[in-house]
């Protein structure tokens, strides 16, 4: 019997192989597009990190305190640094544009050399606006080799202030700097026992190691009284966003401050990343619930400090701290907690200089 061969095999196997050939490119075209986002979040990161390198480097200049500073010195060759928008202006304006409309600015990239690129780049100058409007603008670029921005960040505005360095910056420039000292990136005020640290998820244990201890040793209060008039001082303080419970809205809204919250705290997924010291005091059953949803940012340092006021007698409580999901990005970080400070020396006179009051992304 004869059969009659027509190539339809043929056709069937082409066509299966065009099909491959398509779900392959694709596949790859995929690759590429995620490759090219996770290199582009890398670098959108590493140029908010150096924003955050020049702010604290501007924090940290002394000669930003001198008021005949910013007379010699201070940044008003443009117009539009006296406009009420100002602050929109330098926003809209690129990392080049800002260091060519304000030359006679402080600007000092190589602050950002010793970071893990050689294409990191920032700048940070001073803006004066009228007499009592003080500012340090800083700023973070990342360059690719052939020298052009392909990244850069979010402009941060450094707030000064005369006159406001009363006997509260003086009492917590102290406690932050016993913090840096003594603290870990979670720090507990009694001994803690890990099984108090109830962890769900692959990463959750983690946070055990980020917990440190500064009982009531004298460490960082040496009464009961002190440890009372400090929390008075947190709640009057224009350096410190006081909340009765967990805030509305993001964390993230109060980056570059103290944030304390006199109850219980329920870190959501959405709070977004945070820069600053977060200090919780509540007491309840619920105390520090972390969902790790979203894995967020957080620098500086967490105190969870769960205490009762019995007739002036404190008692320091065993932390509560639940943990659910990943752990997200966290470090200790002793530059961010430096530009926390004020510029009082505790003694409520200011000596007419001018200090750091506040880091403000807006």
């Amino acid at each position: 019997m004869k059969i009659h061969q027509q190539g339809a095999a043929l056709i069937i196997v082409l066509v299966l192989l065009s099909v491959s050939l398509v779900i392959g490119m694709s596949g790859m075209s995929a690759a590429l597009v995620d490759e090219r986002l996770a290199g582009n979040y890398r670098a959108a990161a590493l140029a908010q990190m150096n924003a955050e390198i020049a702010a604290s480097e501007a924090s940290s200049d002394g000669s930003f305190d001198e008021a005949m500073y910013w007379v010699s010195n201070a940044n008003a060759v443009s117009s539009d640094l006296e406009l009420s928008e100002w602050k929109e202006i330098v926003r809209d304006k690129s990392y080049m544009e800002l260091k060519e409309d304000y030359p006679l600015g402080l600007v000092d990239e190589g602050v950002c050399d010793s970071g893990d690129s050689i294409y990191s780049r920032c700048l940070y100058f001073p803006v004066i606006r009228g007499e009592l409007d003080h500012y340090v603008v800083a700023m973070g670029a990342v360059e690719d080799e052939a020298g052009k921005i392909i990244a850069e960040s979010e402009p941060i505005f450094l707030k000064y202030e005369y006159g406001s360095s009363g006997d509260d910056s003086g009492v917590i420039n102290e406690f932050l700097d016993n913090l840096k000292k003594n603290g870990g990136f979670i720090t507990t005020f009694t001994e803690f026992d890990e099984d108090v640290i109830n962890a769900n998820g692959k990463n959750a244990k983690e946070w055990v190691s980020y917990i440190s201890n500064a009982n009531q040793n004298g460490s960082m209060f040496e009464s009961d009284e002190e440890f009372l008039s400090f929390i008075n001082i947190l709640k009057d303080s224009e350096l410190v966003n006081f909340f009765s419970g967990t805030p509305s809205g993001k964390l993230s809204d109060y980056n570059g401050s103290i944030v304390v919250v006199d109850g219980d705290f329920e870190w959501k997924g959405n709070q977004g990343d945070f820069s600053g010291v977060l200090m919780l005091l509540g007491k309840g059953e619920s105390g520090f619930n972390y969902n790790g949803g979203g894995n967020n940012e957080i620098r500086g340092s967490i105190l969870r400090i769960p205490y009762e006021n019995v007739e002036g007698k404190v008692n320091f409580l065993e932390p509560n701290i639940r943990v659910n999901g990943g752990t997200g990005d966290f470090v200790f970080d002793t530059s961010v907690i430096d530009g926390l400070k004020g510029g009082g020396d505790g003694s409520g006179n200011s000596d007419g200089l001018l200090s750091l009051q506040r880091w403000e992304w807006e």
